[in-house]
């Protein structure tokens, strides 16, 4: 009994063992299953046996202990199976063990392998985006941040060496502290982590904070890092920083990583760079005008900038590869490139020649052109290169700069080129021309050997100060020639500098301006005779009204008065004064140009031979004249009573210098006014004329006295006998007829005065210079309009008085209202030509369409309106000068109204 419970609990004990077993021992599911199966047989086997047994224990103890001893020897055979089984179990375990064990590393690389291959081609993958390269750059960091097998924090960044080669410069960046970014911005090279990196170019791990992290900020968290450079054909360009979880242990496998990331995003940057480069040098050669272009050995055309096409027409479209160097060049140039300018440059690696571009319209553009050879590493060309700009615009300069030296040769202007220092290098053929000296004489010497002393010192001292300091001076010099005499000189100096703005010549263009200085002068003397023209017959013309009072109620108070009256000597003098007054008034009209002519056609002969009676008489016995008058001269239009006027001014001036004795003679002579010779005297007219010359051989004149002897009231002559009115006369008059005079005088040798008058293209002189007499009194009416009230009055009663029927008015309105009167007959119109509110001849416009039948006769002493152009009556038109007295009033009213 004891026997078969010891044999029970083997057999449970050996169970529960190999439960145990099975629980604790990694075993192949099939053979767990075949341990169980049998641990669960021997268990329901046993009480089997045990009953089988418990049977035959009745039969006797030896039969029991048989049984007993089969059962132990049972036993022991299955605890040898057991432990033979165990022992094979935990062989088999840990085989398997080992295998899982090798297969979970060979899991484990391949997933890093290929995941980091799939971070590499994210990586590649961003490279072929066409994106700026930060933008790249912060988005590969994306990349690396998010990579979840690596003990990565998310904050990374990427330094680029850039302009400075020892400085990195923060360009990338992700979950950066704001201070990080602004105090690592630029980091040396060799300071804190990165910066040692990038010196040492090695990779550096650091698993915390320590001594090596020289760069810190306030509020910095613990972490760890990676800064791995960015290496490219040994030369750093950048680092790339990634933090790691503080006491992270680097390995192997990690560094690997890393360094083929690095070695992408180097790559990246190379070739981003690279593109940038190119694009950049292919912008630059874009951008100029020249043609650039690369060719192999063979002469096939490579490349063709922009400018390239530009030049000779290509189309954008149009492909390049099929160029040939031949296509490119006309024929001549052609043969310059292949035959002189390819084997020039495989011999000395470059050559400069001047050749032409053939157009694709056929035009050839001159170009200089450089050719260079590129060597491959052996030695053997691989290609050329060839620049060529066009040269037009320098052939064209050239060719201006040949006509520039030929205009300078040619020029009129004198020029003058010096160094600083005011030393001559250059003069002109016109310089040599006025000044008489020659280069030869004056090279290296300066200005100053023109210097007359007549120009003020300070106006060579600033001079030199505006041309010294980089200005131009502009300005008139009085200067010597050679041969002593002076002349005028107008100077346009200025500085010439060079490529860097630095003064190496002054050039002057100087014009002799001796002829314009006379001209100028006899100018500003016209001038100054014209303003007081101006003044003198502005005073004139209001004497006139004056005078024509006057004079015509001192002819009427005398007409009056019986013959024995004591008060007609006063009333005579009045009168005679009066007369005298309007003589004065009519020679200052004459001088301003300002009286009212009437030309005629005149032949200048006959008006000399009927006044020289007169003017015989005039000079007296003492003074031989002599007259000689050209038949051929042409005929004048002049008003003949002026003409008579100018010849006796200028006889009694010529009489008056010759108190004692002398000879007078008066020529004529046909004459040609040229365009120069009119251009000094303003208002004289260019062409055919006739000379009427004055000479006298009396004491003559000064230049200065000549300078001045046309101005009214200058006389040389004593108090009391002259008004310095005569030649003033003549002078304006012979103006006011178109023509010119000169004087030609010398102080003892006496004095000519040449008048000169353009002929007239009417060759029919007018007979005569007086009118025939006509009776005085008459019949009809008359309208008489006159804004001066005294002169209407007086008007009105000569009028009355010689039989007509007179209706006045004082301003054209009322004259238009009077004859508004349908039965009002007015036989004449007698009007002043300058009224306040419309002129005379506007009023005869206004009245003669419905009057045809009615005469007109203009009153004026004032020239200056429509109706008389150039202060001359236009013909046929009546006119009665002021001031006037009751006989030529009555005379004009007479002609007029009888035609």
């Amino acid at each position: 009994m004891v026997l078969v419970l010891i044999t029970l609990a083997s057999v449970f004990v050996g169970e529960l063992t190999i439960m145990v077993v099975l629980q604790h021992v990694v075993v192949p599911a099939g053979l767990a299953s075949a341990l169980l199966d049998a641990t669960l047989l021997t268990a329901l086997v046993t009480p089997v046996l045990f009953l089988s047994l418990f049977r035959p224990l009745s039969r006797g103890l030896t039969e029991s202990h048989q049984a007993a001893e089969a059962l132990r020897q049972s036993h022991e055979q299955l605890e040898t199976r057991v432990a033979e089984r165990t022992a094979e179990l935990v062989q088999a375990n840990e085989a398997l063990r080992a295998e899982v064990t090798e297969r979970t590393r060979a899991e484990e690389s391949l997933r890093w392998n290929r995941d980091g291959q799939l971070t590499l081609n994210q990586l590649l993958g961003l490279a072929q985006e066409d994106i700026p390269l930060g933008v790249l750059l912060e988005r590969s960091l994306d990349v690396l941040t998010s990579t979840p097998w690596i003990a990565l924090e998310p904050s990374a960044a990427i330094f680029l060496v850039e302009t400075d080669p020892r400085v990195l410069v923060l360009r990338a960046s992700r979950n950066l502290n704001p201070d990080l970014l602004r105090t690592c911005a630029r980091v040396p090279f060799g300071r804190c982590l990165c910066g040692r990196a990038a010196a040492t170019g090695r990779m550096l791990h650091a698993a915390g904070l320590d001594e090596t992290h020289e760069i810190r900020y306030e509020g910095i968290g613990p972490h760890g890092h990676y800064c791995v450079p960015l290496l490219s054909q040994g030369r750093v360009l950048g680092v790339l920083v990634l933090y790691i979880r503080e006491t992270h242990v680097s390995s192997d496998r990690e560094q690997r990583f890393l360094e083929a990331i690095a070695d992408v995003l180097a790559s990246i940057v190379r070739h981003r760079r690279a593109e940038h480069e190119h694009r950049r040098l292919t912008s630059i050669l874009d951008a100029t005008p020249d043609f650039v272009s690369t060719a192999d050995p063979e002469g096939h055309v490579l490349y063709l900038n922009e400018g390239g096409r530009r030049m000779i027409g290509l189309e954008p479209a149009e492909e390049i590869r099929s160029l040939r160097i031949a296509d490119v060049h006309p024929g001549w140039a052609t043969r310059v490139v292949m035959d002189e300018g390819l084997p020039a440059a495989a011999r000395t690696g470059a050559w400069l020649g001047e050749t032409a571009l053939l157009t694709r319209d056929g035009r050839e553009i001159p170009v200089s052109q450089v050719i260079l050879v590129h060597r491959a590493p052996d030695g053997e060309i691989e290609y050329y290169s060839t620049i060529m700009r066009d040269i037009s615009e320098r052939r064209r300069a050239e060719e201006e700069l040949r006509k520039l030296s030929t205009a300078l040769q040619q020029s009129p202007a004198l020029v003058i080129i010096t160094d600083p220092a005011g030393r001559i290098e250059y003069v002109n053929p016109r310089f040599t021309q006025v000044t008489g000296y020659t280069l030869e004489e004056v090279r290296g010497k300066t200005s100053r050997l023109l210097e007359s002393g007549e120009t003020p010192p300070e106006t060579y001292r600033e001079l030199w100060t505006t041309i010294t300091a980089g200005g131009e001076w502009t300005g008139e010099l009085l200067n010597r020639k050679k041969d002593g005499t002076l002349y005028w000189e107008r100077a346009l100096i200025s500085p010439v500098r060079d490529a860097t703005g630095v003064i190496t010549h002054f050039l002057g263009l100087n014009e002799d301006i001796t002829d314009r200085k006379a001209l100028e002068s006899q100018l500003l003397h016209s001038q100054k005779m014209d303003l007081v023209g101006q003044l003198a017959g502005g005073i004139a013309h209001d004497f006139n009204n004056l005078l024509t009072v006057i004079n015509c109620c001192s002819e009427m108070v005398l007409s009056e008065l019986a013959p024995g009256d004591p008060g007609r000597g006063d009333v005579e003098l009045i009168l005679k004064s009066g007369t005298k007054a309007s003589l004065l008034t009519h020679q200052l009209l004459a001088f301003s140009r300002r009286q009212v002519l009437e030309p005629r056609i005149m032949n200048v002969n006959s008006v000399v031979e009927e006044s020289e009676k007169m003017f015989r008489r005039l000079v007296g016995e003492n003074i031989q004249v002599v007259t000689t008058l050209d038949p051929s001269v042409g005929p004048v239009k002049i008003d003949p009573g002026q003409l008579q006027q100018v010849i006796m001014n200028l006889v009694v001036n010529a009489r008056d210098v010759m108190p004692t004795a002398g000879r007078l003679t008066i020529r004529t002579a046909p004459a040609v006014l040229d365009q120069a010779r009119a251009s000094r005297h303003p208002g004289a007219t260019p062409g055919p004329a006739v000379q009427l010359a004055v000479s006298d051989t009396g004491t003559g004149m000064t230049p200065e006295v000549m300078s001045r002897v046309f101005e009214p009231f200058f006389t040389t002559k004593g108090p009391g006998k002259g008004t310095g009115l005569g030649l003033s006369t003549v002078y304006g008059i012979v103006r006011q007829s178109g023509g010119l005079i000169e004087i030609e005088s010398e102080p003892g040798v006496g004095s000519t005065f040449r008048v000169i008058l353009p002929v007239t293209e009417d060759r029919v002189p007018t007979p005569g210079l007086h009118s025939p007499e006509s009776t005085l009194a008459g019949t009809g009416t008359i309208l008489v309009v006159e804004d001066e009230e005294m002169i209407r009055h007086l008007a009105v009663r000569w009028l009355s008085k010689a039989g007509y029927r007179v209706i006045d008015a004082a301003t054209p309105a009322d004259a238009l209202r009077v004859a508004a009167d349908p039965e009002l007959t007015i036989d004449l119109l007698l009007s002043d030509v300058v009224m306040p509110e419309m002129s005379g001849t506007e009023l005869a416009g206004r009245l003669l369409p419905t009057r045809p039948g009615m005469r007109v006769l203009y009153m004026s002493g004032f020239p200056d309106h429509p109706c008389f152009p150039s202060g001359q009556v236009q013909e046929g038109t009546p006119l009665l000068r002021k001031p006037f007295t009751s006989e030529p009033l009555l005379r004009r009213v007479r002609e007029a109204l009888v035609g």
